[in-house]
């Protein structure tokens, strides 16, 4: 065998085909191998290239073919992408230093050519006959972190994911997970693994605000990651506006006649976005507030809508670091920002102040105080209390505003603040005998959406000319650059 002969079997010998063995464990457990998942991943037919594809342990008896763990770069969507790839089948990706060097390389690739780094995680830990590496880890970590304002992170979890894979899947802007998938900051357990999560399990991840996507199975999760990176290639495609009177009189009807009636925010979402464009992240993770991606006239944006159907819409604090995280996302890479604004204000009472919720409360105060993206704020029905700064301040870009004809505003529910002038006795001692109808009329009057409009504050619109309007403005504004130093994305 020559030594061409003798470079190719090498590097043959570490893929699919050559395994079969390992090929079928992972079909026993509904799960497809790190290449086949990368294989999804990258556009096809386009070049590919693999980095450290030789890396072998030490100890040549051990069977962990590229050191557990496939790193290339090539494209998704027509971008450059670079992908890391744990492979459970190899030591179940235990990590050496060798593998830990190749991620690292990865990272810096990424940061050097600005472009997103997609983690595909499965199995990790400390490989047991390899020596503790704790400072190679931690720097892992910090590498990771600090590339959060630069470029793209998405982390995909498999199955059981270890020790400080785990916490660089934490440090991603977003974390899809398929039922099989648990997240464990610990080691895997001497006697082995334990197996997988389960579909109740991983409900539980996205409640929890650990993971923003569940997934199917594998080829699904592959699938949301492609389609999350998207938004953050080409930002504005071609985009033919057809016929749209049906969405125009769906969102002339979207709100309840009743105003005690909720409404879902999603589909809300769902009509003011280019169809089938929108992804939600978070869903179940500070209901009351929907976060999704979206395009609106082929613009890639970010959309935040009341969702009245959880707590009629009250902004708690898992909903406040929820928007505050979406809105850091949003500014770091220049994706405009949408409003959808239906609360009756923040959560409030003793529950709430359990929660910290005053400080929790600020923390979009802070992020919008700072973004330079444009924003575009819709006052579809209820704007209260501090509920209605939260969800219209436009921060260093100032938002347009726009309110629909049965918008209300006020410093509260108008019907609460009716109750307390009336009881009042700073009212009696003032001479204010009016009942507590006159009162609510008169707040109903001057909070209402052509009242505020007289008054020169939003623009006063009909609802179905809501999408239009967007359109036009998103147009007209300029290309957003991105920042010139790096804006870091909180992880959580």
């Amino acid at each position: 065998m020559t030594l061409f002969e003798e470079i190719v079997r090498l590097h043959d010998a570490h893929l699919d085909a050559a395994r079969p063995q390992a090929v079928e464990a992972q079909r026993l457990r509904g799960c497809l191998t790190a290449r086949e998942r990368i294989a999804l991943l990258l556009d096809a037919g386009e070049p590919v290239i693999e980095l450290a594809a030789l890396a072998r342990p030490a100890d040549e008896a051990v069977d962990a073919p590229a050191e557990g763990v496939v790193v290339v770069t090539g494209t998704v969507g027509g971008r450059l992408c670079v992908v890391v790839a744990y492979d459970a089948t190899a030591l179940g990706a235990q990590q050496s230093p060798t593998s830990q060097s190749k991620c690292e390389r990865a990272l810096e690739f990424a940061e050097q050519f600005g472009a997103p780094l997609v983690l595909l995680a499965e199995g990790g830990g400390r490989r047991a006959n390899n020596v503790p590496h704790y400072r190679e880890r931690r720097e892992l970590a910090a590498t990771g972190a600090r590339l959060a304002g630069k470029v793209p992170l998405v982390g995909v979890a498999f199955g059981p994911t270890y020790s400080s894979l785990a916490l660089l899947l934490g440090v991603c802007h977003v974390l899809i997970a398929t039922p099989q998938a648990r997240l464990d900051l610990g080691e895997p357990p001497p006697e082995g693994d334990e197996g997988g999560g389960s579909a109740e399990a991983l409900l539980e991840l996205q409640r929890s605000g650990e993971v923003d996507l569940g997934a199917a199975d594998d080829a699904d999760a592959v699938a949301l990651a492609r389609r999350y990176l998207s938004y953050f290639g080409e930002r504005v495609i071609s985009f033919a506006q057809g016929d749209e009177s049906g969405v125009r009189a769906a969102l002339r009807s979207v709100v309840p006649e009743n105003p005690r009636r909720a409404f879902d925010g999603r589909r809300l979402i769902e009509l003011i976005a280019d169809p089938g464009t929108s992804l939600r992240l978070r869903e179940r993770f500070g209901g009351s507030v929907q976060t999704a991606l979206a395009r609106i006239g082929g613009r890639a944006v970010g959309i935040l809508a009341s969702h009245s159907m959880v707590m009629a819409g009250a902004i708690d604090s898992p909903a406040s670091d929820k928007m505050a995280r979406f809105e850091s996302l949003c500014d770091a890479f220049g994706l405009p920002l949408v409003f959808l604004v239906d609360t009756p204000g923040l959560f409030a009472g003793p529950q709430a102040e359990a929660t910290a919720m005053n400080r929790h409360s600020t923390r979009p105060y802070f992020v919008m105080s700072n973004a330079r993206v444009p924003v575009y704020a819709v006052t579809v029905r209820r704007a209260y209390g501090q509920g209605q700064v939260v969800m219209t301040h436009g921060g260093g870009a100032k938002p347009l505003k726009l309110i629909w004809p049965f918008a209300e505003f006020g410093g509260m529910g108008l019907g609460g603040a009716a109750d307390i002038i009336t009881r009042s006795s700073s009212a009696r001692r003032a001479g204010d005998e009016r009942s507590r109808n006159e009162v609510l009329e008169a707040a109903q009057v001057h909070g209402s959406a052509l009242s505020l409009a007289r008054r020169g504050g939003d623009d006063l619109i009909d609802p179905g000319e809501t999408r239009d309007r967007l359109i036009a403005a998103l147009r007209q504004a300029p290309p957003y650059p991105l920042r010139q130093s790096p804006w870091p994305v909180d992880s959580w």
